[in-house]
Parts: C-alpha cells; sequence; structure tokens
C-alpha cells in the first residue's frame, strides 16, 4: 500500500508534472491575465541567482539515488511545516497583493521563484530531496484550500448582503419616488381604522 502511495503521489514524475502544471497556469494568470511582466522576471532572476549558487556550491553533486531511501521524522516534520508556513504565507498574502500593484509584483516574484527552485532541485536532487518536497507540495496545498475555504463563505456571505442592501435601498428609492407603496399602505390603514370605529 505505501508503495502504491509513493509511487502515485511521491515519485518524481508526478512531482515535476504537478510542479510544472502550476509553473504553467501560474505563468499564464500573472503575465497574460495580470500582466506582471517586471514581477514575473524578477522572480526569474531570483530563481537563477539561488540556482547558480546552489550549484557553485556543490549543491548538485553525487546525490543519493537509492529508490529505497526513507524519511526520517525531522525530514518529514520539517517539509510539512515548511509547506504550511509558505502556503500561508503565499494565500494570505493574495489579498494585499491584489490590493497594492507593487504588492501584486511582489507576489508575482516570489511564488515565480519558489516554483521554479522546488522543480529544478526536485531534477537534480535524488529520491530524498525528491520526497521531501512531494511532502511539502501536499502541505502547501492543504494550508491553501483550508484558507480559500475559510475566506470564501465569508466573502460570498458579505457580497450577498451587500447585494441585498442595494436592492432594498433600491426598492426603498422606487417606492419614495412614486409614492405607490406609501398610498397603498395608508389606504389599508384608514380602511382598518374604520373598520374598528364601527365595531366599537
Amino acid at each position: 500500500m505505501s508503495g502504491i502511495i509513493e509511487t502515485l503521489f511521491l515519485s518524481q514524475y508526478t512531482i515535476i508534472a504537478i510542479l510544472s502544471m502550476a509553473a504553467l497556469l501560474f505563468s499564464r494568470w500573472a503575465v497574460f491575465s495580470q500582466k506582471e511582466y517586471l514581477g514575473y522576471g524578477l522572480g526569474w532572476l531570483v530563481a537563477l541567482f539561488f540556482l547558480v549558487v546552489y550549484s557553485s556550491l556543490g549543491g548538485d553533486a553525487e546525490p543519493n539515488l537509492d529508490s529505497n531511501a526513507t524519511l526520517n521524522i525531522f525530514q518529514v516534520f520539517l517539509a510539512t511545516i515548511m509547506g504550511m508556513v509558505f502556503g500561508g504565507a503565499v494565500t494570505g498574502s493574495l489579498p494585499i497583493g491584489l490590493k497594492y500593484d507593487r504588492g501584486m509584483s511582489l507576489y508575482v516574484a516570489f511564488v515565480t521563484a519558489l516554483n521554479i527552485i522546488l522543480l529544478f532541485i526536485s531534477i537534480i536532487e535524488g529520491p530524498i530531496a525528491q520526497r521531501m518536497i512531494g511532502i511539502f507540495a501536499l502541505a502547501f496545498g492543504i494550508t491553501s484550500g483550508f484558507i480559500l475555504v475559510l475566506l470564501s463563505p465569508k466573502d460570498g456571505f458579505n457580497s450577498q448582503q451587500a447585494q441585498g442592501n442595494n436592492l432594498q435601498q433600491s426598492f426603498d428609492r422606487n417606492d419614495i419616488g412614486t409614492g405607490q407603496v406609501a398610498s397603498g399602505t395608508s389606504r389599508l390603514e384608514r380602511i382598518r381604522e374604520d373598520m374598528q370605529r364601527r365595531n366599537k
């Protein structure tokens, strides 16, 4: 059972495919939708700087290619915590990026650099690093989805409440402008008062 899970979610090809798809979708959103060319280019420069420094320090020399290697509890805990922290930071900072122009540029640069760095490491490193990146990506996605689920109902309720208030204001304005509802209610009140007087 554990072998099937590792093959489906923690294999090198699965991780590379997921990261590549995420990079393509985010690049399309950042470049074509948001038109954040400067932030996207800055993200690539940051990622290339990291890759050059990483290669210069011998980070890609003789990776552990043992496919039977397993992670210890510290490696699992570290990958999970880092995924939760980065997922919360990226998803939580999205409203700030949407509110400010410079914030959106920095947001695009950060996510672009992070995605390229993870994709590069998952390609050149061995199974240990690849599994840690897989756990990181899962924790990142779970945290981001959890934050979006918490924020979406509130935003939906607020938007529905705002629409209801706008409709109520428009009805009130129409009633005040035409005077039909006000006259109708006043006639009903007069009829009721006449009925009550007659009954007395």
